[in-house]
This record gives C-alpha cells, sequence and structure tokens, in this order.
C-alpha cells in the first residue's frame, strides 16, 4: 500500500484475497488509531513499522 499498489495488487502478491487484504487494513487502522489509509501508512512509516 506504501508503494501505492491497490488491494487487489497487494492480494496477487501475497497470495490472498482482496477481502483478506482490506481486513488487515481495517484492524491496521484500528490498531494505529487512524480513519484512513493515508494516515495508517503515515502512521506506520513514521513509527517504523513498514
Amino acid at each position: 500500500m506504501a508503494e501505492g499498489w491497490t488491494s487487489n495488487e497487494v492480494a496477487d502478491q501475497l497470495g490472498m484475497t482482496r477481502d483478506g487484504v482490506n481486513y488487515h487494513l481495517r484492524e491496521a487502522k484500528k490498531a494505529l488509531g487512524t480513519h484512513n489509509l493515508t494516515h495508517t501508512v503515515a502512521t506506520a512509516l513514521r513509527r517504523k513499522l513498514i
């Protein structure tokens, strides 16, 4: 996602479904207390999680 990939592209790379990718993104947003994907990626980068 930080590279600008779509959920489908990430799913293909990881051998997952798009729904599986989106589930993990929702969980990451909850864990980081963010409200959208851009904020989630920015927070994860700032915290050196990715």
